[in-house]
């Protein structure tokens, strides 16, 4: 479901890619956030050519003061069981990719923001880092596996798993681990029916 929901987002005329924009309730909200904090939202729309992407490789980092202090697993309803054994070569892609390419190109301004990584396997290793979108480091922005109330100093940087990396840290990376209790409960009835559990 995962893998057609990205499909769904594919557009292939300029008028089917716009419609979309117009009738997105996640545009809207954004508009409306961006109209209540003018001061820290300036709105950008990057139009680019459709890259296929595999579901479990998307990622969603955490940066204070400049800082990639925490990485989730976007799609963290979902178990995929290879990305513990990617553990490592994940984090030290998307870490090193944040600092080689992204951190300086952060004005500050962007100091404190979420920013969407995917990453293209070759094989077992890393072909690729990109980023998908920059958000903004509110509550209204997903956690994914992180909660802003209980990991605030972890987002925040001011509580830090032991190790080396990042900043005398290392950078915080959370995968769901196993697939979780009751997750078919939470698809939509007509989906379970037409998956027949």
């Amino acid at each position: 479901m995962l893998r057609a929901g990205l499909e769904a987002l594919r557009y292939r005329t300029a008028e089917s890619a716009v419609g979309s924009l117009l009738r997105s309730e996640r545009v809207m909200q954004d508009m409306r956030m961006a109209l209540d904090y003018p001061e820290r939202f300036v709105e950008h729309l990057a139009v680019r050519r459709w890259v296929d992407l595999e579901v479990d490789m998307e990622f969603r980092g955490f940066v204070a003061d400049g800082v990639l202090t925490a990485i989730s697993q976007y799609n963290h309803l979902a178990h995929f069981p290879r990305l513990a054994g990617l553990r490592d070569t994940l984090l030290d892609a998307i870490t090193l990719f944040f600092h080689c390419h992204v951190k300086d190109q952060l004005s500050a301004e962007y100091s404190r923001c979420v920013v969407d990584f995917a990453v293209v396997l070759k094989g077992d290793s890393v072909e690729r880092v990109w980023v998908i979108e920059v958000n903004p480091f509110l509550e209204t922005t997903d956690g994914c596996l992180f909660d802003w109330t209980r990991d605030r100093e972890v987002l925040e940087g001011s509580a830090r798993p032991e190790g080396g990396g990042d900043g005398g840290g290392s950078v915080d990376l959370r995968l769901t681990s196993a697939p979780r209790a009751g997750a078919i409960a939470m698809l939509h009835p007509a989906w379970r029916e037409a998956c027949g559990l």
